[in-house]
Formats: structure tokens, sequence, C-alpha cells
């Protein structure tokens, strides 16, 4: 049966997509760079070393991407192509955030960076617990009846499982 959704963009719209994904990571990478070194110490400077080496790379995926975003769409691309495309956008994501994480564990004193990033952690760890507690909840109660007795490691079928 053929598919009733249609096709989400165009090869042309995906172009620009990423033409303006890749901009717009070259834009935050010149807006958090900045090559003025820590003197506080080793830690600081350990840290403010990740945080450039996850600029370059968020800069090395974005001008990666920018570059692939000019080739004229054809209809067979290289494997290595497709799959650079494929995980460029998550990993220029990914860096550009770390580094900005890191950045501001440079630029904020310890007691700030407590408050600042242990409420948003207790939330998403808090929102993952809810989560798999809903799909621990559903699995239970789609599970067929025992008898009352229940062994959720157990692989085998229900029907063999209690046999007397």
């Amino acid at each position: 049966m053929p598919s009733v959704t249609p096709s989400l963009c165009t090869p042309a719209e995906n172009h620009s997509r990423q033409q303006q994904f890749s901009l717009a990571l070259l834009a935050i990478c010149f807006s958090i760079s900045d090559s003025q070194q820590p003197t506080q110490g080793t830690r600081s400077l350990l840290l403010f070393e990740l945080y450039l080496a996850f600029i370059y790379v968020t800069f090395t995926a974005a001008v990666v991407l920018s570059v692939l975003s000019l080739r004229p769409s054809g209809g067979g691309a290289a494997p290595a192509t497709a799959l650079i495309q494929q995980w460029g956008q998550p990993i220029g994501l990914v860096s550009a955030s770390a580094a900005f994480v890191l950045r501001s564990c440079l630029d904020l004193p310890i007691p700030s960076l407590l408050r600042i990033w242990f409420f948003p952690m207790a939330l998403a760890v808090a929102l993952l617990v809810f989560l798999a507690w809903n799909k621990y909840r559903s699995a239970v109660a789609t599970m067929p009846s025992t008898g009352g007795r229940r062994n959720l490691l157990d692989p085998r079928p229900s029907s063999l499982r209690y046999r007397r």
C-alpha cells in the first residue's frame, strides 16, 4: 500500500535548511569563542582547552555541512557523504552545547554553578524517572494475569511458567 504522507521537503529545501543550520553553527562558534586564557590554575586551563576543542569541532562540522550543502543534489551520493550529512548536525549541536556548558563552568563561580545547573538537571532526572515509571506501569498493565504471581525476569511465556 503506498504511503499517504507526502515527502516532508524537497532536496532543494533540504540543502537550504542545511545551509541555514551551518550558518547558525558558524555564528554560534564566533559568538562564544574567546581566546583569552584563564590564569587561575591547571583545572581551569584544562577546562579551557576542552572548551576550545568543542568550539573547533563545532566549527569543523559547520564548515563541512556548509560545503556539502553547496553540492548539486545528485541521485547517488557516496556513502561517506550520506553518513556525514546524517551525523553532522547532531555532532554540531552537541559540541556547541558542550562548549556553552564549559564556558559557563569557566566564567561562573562554583556556588553559582550549583544553583544554575542543579535545578534543570534535577528536573530532567525527575522527568526521566517519571517517564520510566509510566513505561513500566503500562508494561505491567498489559501483561497477562497469572493468578497474582508475576516474575518479570522469567523469559518463558506465561503458559509455561506456572505449569504443575
